[in-house]
C-alpha cells in the first residue's frame, strides 16, 4: 500500500532486478498494489504518478523488495493415516 497523491489518476510501478534491468512496469489505479509471479530475488521498486492528462510525474524514492526462496506457508499435517 502506498500513500495516495493529490491529483494522481493512476500510478506507474517499475521493478528492476538485481542486475538493474527493468523486470516489470505496471500501471495501477489503486494505492493497494499486488505484485504476482515474482521470482525469488531482490528488486528495486520505484513509482510515479500519472495525472488526468496522462502526464507522468517524477519517480518517488526507490525501495528494495526481497522475494524469499521459500514460502511462509506451514507444512501439511496428516489428519488420519491408515495402513492396510
Amino acid at each position: 500500500t502506498v500513500k495516495s497523491v493529490s491529483g494522481a489518476r493512476s500510478y506507474v510501478v517499475n521493478l528492476k532486478n538485481s542486475s538493474g534491468k527493468t523486470d516489470r512496469t505496471e500501471k495501477v489505479t489503486s494505492t493497494k498494489i499486488i505484485l504476482k509471479n515474482l521470482l525469488p530475488g531482490s528488486y528495486k521498486v520505484t513509482m510515479s504518478t500519472v495525472d488526468e492528462h496522462g502526464r507522468t510525474g517524477p519517480m518517488g524514492k526507490e525501495k528494495t523488495l526481497t522475494v524469499p526462496n521459500t514460502s511462509d506457508s506451514k507444512a501439511p499435517s496428516f489428519k488420519r493415516l491408515k495402513v492396510k
